[in-house]
């Protein structure tokens, strides 16, 4: 987390929500003190439904598991394309 507060060059979080010490969501609104930009994307095996109601995070994206490799990669470039798109508009 340290590295990513204290480097501007990373352009995503992508986390997993549930991790031993600091969870996925307190780790963001952490980072988001400091890059309250920055796009997001969880993952889990748990069901989006239920982790969004528990999240209060806004501009938040999430990726089911299991997922491909090709999964993964398309939906970071849909959420990089529309982090692009509301910095633009």
């Amino acid at each position: 987390m340290a590295a990513i507060t204290a480097d501007a060059s990373f352009d995503i979080v992508v986390s997993d929500v549930v991790m031993p010490g600091m969870d996925g969501p307190a780790m963001v609104r952490a980072i988001r003190e400091q890059r309250p930009d920055i796009p997001v994307l969880f993952m889990s095996g748990y069901a989006e439904e239920a982790l969004r109601k528990d999240i209060d995070i806004p501009n938040m994206h999430f990726i089911a598991k299991p997922f491909s490799v090709a999964a993964i990669s398309d939906k970071v470039g849909t959420v990089m394309r529309s982090a692009k798109a509301a910095q633009s508009g």
